[in-house]
């Protein structure tokens, strides 16, 4: 894997993963026309609480220029191929960093930005989210981005526990929590997440239905309030 940085930021990579040449976003449909082959989709997710938006190119094309905070942006097209990814906080003059790696065919990919503005890490992943049927257990990943915490655990409001014992970022560095868990169905329910005994925050109306695969997303900084407050983000593959 080739890597360079110009950037003084630690960057974190956890996998060997492969580059793609890209098409911008708003020709995403016009480019799947045009490139049948496209047949790997990338999610990403800004979750640096007080950092600029980011710029992430591919093959030297830029594909999303505004990657604002909390605001994700899912199954962007891609070829199976080889190519150079590049990214930078828009508030930098040139590329953070980068790196060359190999896509395989019809796979999905995320790719997150977390940590502090002072010092954020990146993170790309292949997304095996694909699962037998089931006709009582759904499949469910969390990604805990919430700065400084220690002790996450995600219940439901009838208190059944689906996730416990997370912290901060811990999937950076193990592989099997990037994982999809299965776990019996919950129907409109409302998520609560906690750190240690502290309620952080809550979504209502939830669903992990059987047979189908849901990444939740924990970020912001703890005890923080307003805009940096921690949320969780819940995301249906499809």
């Amino acid at each position: 894997m080739h890597h360079k940085s110009n950037h003084r930021s630690a960057q974190t990579y956890s996998m060997k993963i492969g580059p793609f040449l890209w098409c911008m976003v708003a020709f995403a449909a016009a480019c799947s026309k045009e490139n049948p082959n496209y047949t790997v989709r990338i999610s990403m997710l800004n979750a640096v609480p007080n950092s600029a938006s980011f710029t992430v190119a591919v093959a030297e094309q830029v594909i999303n220029n505004n990657l604002q905070y909390g605001k994700p942006a899912f199954y962007l097209p891609a070829p199976a191929a080889t190519s150079l990814v590049q990214w930078k906080r828009n508030s930098s003059a040139g590329y953070d960093s980068s790196f060359t790696t190999d896509l395989p065919n019809a796979a999905d990919f995320t790719l997150l930005f977390f940590d502090s503005a002072r010092k954020y890490q990146t993170v790309m992943m292949r997304d095996d989210w694909r699962q037998p049927n089931s006709n009582n257990q759904g499949y469910l990943r969390f990604l805990p981005m919430v700065v400084n915490a220690t002790a996450l655990r995600l219940v439901n409001d009838t208190g059944r526990s689906l996730v416990t014992g997370r912290s901060f970022a811990d999937f950076k560095a193990n592989f099997t929590l990037r994982s999809f868990t299965a776990m019996d169905t919950t129907t409109n329910n409302t998520f609560k997440l906690y750190n240690g005994a502290t309620l952080i925050d809550s979504i209502k109306n939830t669903t992990i239905a059987p047979g189908s695969s849901y990444t939740i997303y924990a970020y912001g900084v703890l005890n923080a309030t307003g805009t940096n407050r921690p949320k969780l983000l819940i995301h249906k593959h499809e």
